[in-house]
């Protein structure tokens, strides 16, 4: 029924470019989605380890993060802190939030994920630059590929 169907022209089927559109589309929606949540993870560590802060570093970090921006001397009136201390205490702010535990593991856990891209890249270049380098494909007299392999 469904062969008759076709054959008259009243069922229509996907053709190959509609279906690897669709899986396309499928693949970029998995990856937005996969991106969307490791922001959100992201996210939620970052706010868990300011909590870990002082009040005093919170708010500091708050101002200065504050949109539209506030300029040094609104901070230093709001924390009666000098304009000159702002920058080193925003530094040693920043160095504790990225020494808490929890964001501690996960700026380790990037690093790790980077050190093997990078690594990954460097094989794949390495390949592609060394022609000693043995091919997948065998070759048969002059260089030519004998199809097998």
């Amino acid at each position: 029924m469904l062969r008759s169907a076709q054959r008259q022209g009243r069922l229509e089927t996907p053709t190959d470019l509609e279906l690897t559109a669709h899986a396309d589309q499928d693949t970029a929606d998995d990856e937005i989605v996969e991106d969307e949540l490791l922001a959100h993870e992201r996210r939620a560590v970052l706010r868990a380890a300011f909590d870990q802060l002082s009040g005093r570093c919170q708010q500091l970090l708050a101002l200065l993060v504050a949109d539209p921006p506030l300029p040094y001397a609104e901070i230093s009136s709001q924390l009666r802190m000098p304009v000159g201390s702002i920058g080193p205490n925003r530094a040693r702010c920043l160095d504790r939030l990225r020494h808490t535990p929890t964001l501690a593991a996960l700026i380790a856990a990037d690093h790790d994920e980077l050190d093997r891209a990078d690594h990954d890249r460097a094989d794949r270049a390495h390949v592609i630059s060394d022609p000693t380098r043995p091919t997948s494909r065998p070759t048969g007299p002059g260089g030519t590929c004998t199809g097998r392999g």
